[in-house]
């Protein structure tokens, strides 16, 4: 989920570490950094996040239906808005790019792919 407050540009999306925020409960506590429209998703959502990781200590899963992450599958777990109505979305992490890579020719004759799965 993209944060309110979020300085950059929309065009960026979700950047890398802006999880944390929901994670520490900042919409919680610095309501005003938070767009008005959006408070009470990104409150609830932060919830939902906070939840997650006390199930995980408590337990090692955090939540009934997770499926851990193993080398064959690629999984991952998303998190986002719908996530708190209970929608569990998993994706293949990266498949389209590691495929690609995977699949790469050597440009010149005598290069050698270090790629290995």
């Amino acid at each position: 989920m993209r944060s309110s407050a979020n300085p950059c540009p929309e065009w960026m999306g979700v950047m890398h570490g802006y999880e944390i925020e929901y994670m520490f409960g900042r919409p919680l506590y610095l309501r005003s950094l938070y767009k008005e429209k959006l408070r009470e998703t990104e409150q609830t959502f932060s919830k939902y996040i906070l939840d997650l990781w006390a199930q995980l200590i408590k337990t090692g899963k955090p939540s009934d239906t997770w499926i851990p992450y193993v080398d064959s599958g690629y999984k991952a777990f998303v998190l986002n808005e719908d996530s708190v109505a209970g929608v569990e979305e998993y994706v293949n992490l990266n498949e389209n790019q590691c495929t690609l890579i995977k699949e790469a020719k050597p440009v010149a004759p005598d290069q050698q792919s270090t790629v290995t799965e």
